[in-house]
């Protein structure tokens, strides 16, 4: 991935949603700081990139949505900066995992990077993924 941000390595982020499903029905207990998330991602062999090393991360925000209440995710000033400047030079393109390129059989064509990006943060910062 060219953007230097967290991720799950591409063939595993199925496992990392099956957590994330069973955290949020009660089937495994939620890590309390990113101490005890790094721990449980190592303890079900999700694998993931950590920005500027494995212990710049310091904080952990894990908080269960609620169907009559509308959380709007606000990305940092500074990932939104990096990645319109990573998008606007040519040749870039939009960073999609590669389970989109395994489910539809090729690697999606997007024609304008910046639009796509906009759609991404607006679509990502209310959709409950449910």
């Amino acid at each position: 991935m060219p953007l230097n941000r967290f991720s799950i390595e591409d063939l595993d982020h199925q496992k990392f949603g099956e957590l994330i499903k069973a955290w949020a029905m009660g089937k495994k207990p939620i890590p309390k700081d990113i101490e005890g998330f790094k721990q449980v991602m190592k303890d079900e062999g999700i694998k993931a990139h950590y920005p500027h090393g494995e212990n710049a991360l310091k904080k952990l925000n894990i908080f269960h949505g609620e169907v009559e209440r509308l959380d709007i995710r606000l990305p940092p000033r500074r990932l939104i900066v990096e990645s319109e400047a990573y998008l606007s030079k040519p040749g870039n393109t939009y960073p999609l995992p590669r389970y989109y390129e395994l489910v539809f059989g090729n690697k999606p064509h997007i024609p304008d990077p910046l639009a796509f990006h906009s759609a991404r943060v607006g679509d990502y910062t209310v959709a409950n993924c449910a």
